[in-house]
Parts: C-alpha cells; structure tokens; sequence
C-alpha cells in the first residue's frame, strides 16, 4: 500500500467519529490476528454488531 494511501487512512481516522475509531482499530487487530479460531468468532460478533451502529 502506498504511503499516501496510508496517510489519507490516518487522517480519515482522526477525523472519524469516536464510534468508527474504535471499529476501524478493532477490525485491524481482527485482521491481523485473523487466522485464530477465538478472534474468528470474536469477528464474526462484532461484524453483526457493528450493522446497528448508527453513523
């Protein structure tokens, strides 16, 4: 990925409201660690959960 690409992503970031934050940075730890059955299913929770947030 580009570095400019990651720059706009940091800046989307800080600029996001505090609800995407939190699940922009929680789905990147899921990501990382995604080949662990437990973080699956924790994956699979939070996906559901994250369809009722309101933007």
């Amino acid at each position: 990925m580009a570095l400019s690409h990651l720059s706009a992503i940091a800046r989307f970031i800080s600029s996001s409201s505090p609800v995407v934050q939190n699940n922009l940075q929680m789905q990147f730890v899921i990501n990382k660690y995604a080949d662990s059955p437990i973080l699956a299913s924790i994956n699979a929770i939070f996906e559901s959960a994250t369809l009722h947030v309101p933007s």
